[in-house]
């Protein structure tokens, strides 16, 4: 673990602003990317302490200035508690570098909150899809290049089936033959799957700040099923909306996992799919503009296209990025998600009805 003995967990959390002082720490959750601790103080308020993993975010300051200009922002337009907040350091820094030159920050908890890593009904798929448009709709004010990218072209499609070419390149021939219809499907779509690119170069599509991550357990909700806030804002960069609707309705409404390995058992569910995007709408409809609504419903069939070509890529690539769990996973998550992706496109004129009814 990050930490290891009660004199760096009491070096690291002194320099933090904490109601009262630290009486414990002990590990929280089971992310992939930092490691997070809860503190408890001696006013018994609860705390977020994280290690940042600085070899995915190599610039703790680009990253933690995002989040404090975010946050403040969110904090602005809303008056009610259930704000996300940087805890500052005693010298009103952002984050502390530590003697091995970690990088640790701390984010206000909140009690009594629930996750779902799907959408388990109808009324909590809009829910938590008005919380994702809410995040974005709150951050409209902000000019896009005022945020800088933490991960440069972390959805850009043409940069990942660029990524997907050069896999090809050093690929064993025997995963070249595995990968042929997958290949076949990339190729057929990928012009397609390229729209929202190529009408931002032509000037026809607007960034905004968008969130980058919108799985479904990154809304916490409180105890009667309502939406308390957006957390997990790490890869808060410049993007289209559509990454955010497209990957909520990805991990949301899904009728299966991720790396699913009987195709028959993946599509969307049709009601939760309805209530996302009416969920979604109801917080963005008064800053949608008419390309961002008529490109709004190829999303659904973007992001698991996006997944399925990087989960591609690390295959032919011999899994150097996610993590797996036997030798062929990367492939099984590139059939499910490719999948996914047609049946997006299945899907459209459906979608198309949700948001202009």
């Amino acid at each position: 673990m990050a930490i290891n003995t009660n004199q760096t967990i009491n070096h690291i959390t002194s320099h933090f602003l904490f109601d009262g002082h630290p009486v414990s720490c002990i590990p929280f959750g089971n992310g992939h990317i930092n490691y997070t601790f809860i503190v408890t103080t001696s006013t018994n308020k609860k705390y977020i302490l994280q290690e940042i993993n600085t070899n995915i975010f190599t610039d703790p300051n680009l990253l933690m200035s995002n989040m404090v200009m975010v946050t403040k922002q969110i904090k602005k337009v809303n008056k009610q508690v259930n704000i996300l907040e940087v805890i500052p350091t005693k010298t009103g820094a952002s984050y502390y570098i530590d003697a091995n030159k970690k990088a640790w920050r701390v984010l206000n908890y909140f009690d009594n909150h629930c996750v779902f890593d799907k959408a388990p009904n109808t009324e909590l798929a809009y829910e938590g899809a008005k919380m994702f448009g809410k995040f974005t709709n709150d951050l409209s004010v902000i000019a896009p290049q005022k945020i800088k990218a933490v991960i440069p072209d972390f959805h850009h499609m043409t940069t990942r089936l660029n990524q997907l070419q050069y896999a090809l390149k050093n690929a064993e021939p025997l995963k070249l033959n595995e990968t042929k219809s997958l290949l076949e499907f990339v190729d057929k779509h990928k012009v397609k799957m390229c729209t929202l690119d190529n009408l931002f170069a032509k000037n026809k599509l607007k960034q905004r700040i968008t969130h980058n991550d919108t799985k479904f357990n990154n809304v916490l909700f409180d105890s009667n099923h309502k939406g308390l806030c957006v957390i997990d804002l790490d890869t808060v960069m410049p993007g289209y909306l559509h990454y955010d609707f497209g990957d909520g309705v990805r991990t949301a409404v899904s009728t299966s996992e991720e790396d699913e390995t009987d195709l028959s058992n993946i599509t969307f569910d049709l009601f939760k799919l309805e209530a996302y995007t009416k969920g979604y709408l109801e917080s963005t409809r008064t800053i949608l503009n008419d390309t961002e609504k008529e490109t709004l419903s190829l999303s659904v069939a973007i992001m698991p296209f996006i997944m399925g070509v990087r989960f591609l890529t690390d295959y032919l690539n011999n899994d150097k990025y996610y993590k797996i769990k036997y030798p062929h996973h990367n492939l099984d998550r590139s059939k499910a998600q490719l999948h996914l992706a047609n049946e997006g496109l299945k899907f459209q004129e459906q979608i198309n009805s949700f948001i202009y009814n």
